[in-house]
């Protein structure tokens, strides 16, 4: 009979570690870039995570080493208005003419 695999050896699918902690398959990607030790190999197409790197995570999750602050991005276009509200500002055209 053939033994079970030790512990820090078992994988579960990385969209299950997904699930089970609420995040889309974005976060996830943006994880196994920016934590290089997540142990997530390919095996035939599919993502797997090891229970040592889930281990890993939780303990980093409790202490809040994992927790970002992101910014806002910035407005688009200029002062934040779309290219159509910038076409129509008043008194642009008043002073277009006058230059010409």
């Amino acid at each position: 009979m053939k033994e079970p695999a030790p512990r820090s050896e078992l994988r579960i699918p990385f969209e299950t570690f997904l699930k089970r902690y609420g995040r889309t398959r974005a976060t996830g990607h943006r994880w196994r870039r920016l934590l290089p030790w997540m142990d997530v190999p390919n095996i035939f197409g599919r993502l797997y995570i090891s229970a040592a790197s889930i281990q890993r995570f939780e303990e980093m999750a409790s202490r809040g080493e994992l927790a970002i602050h992101m910014r806002p991005p910035p407005p688009r276009g200029r002062k934040g208005k779309s290219a159509r509200h910038r076409r129509q500002e008043p008194g642009k055209a008043a002073r277009d003419t006058q230059n010409s």
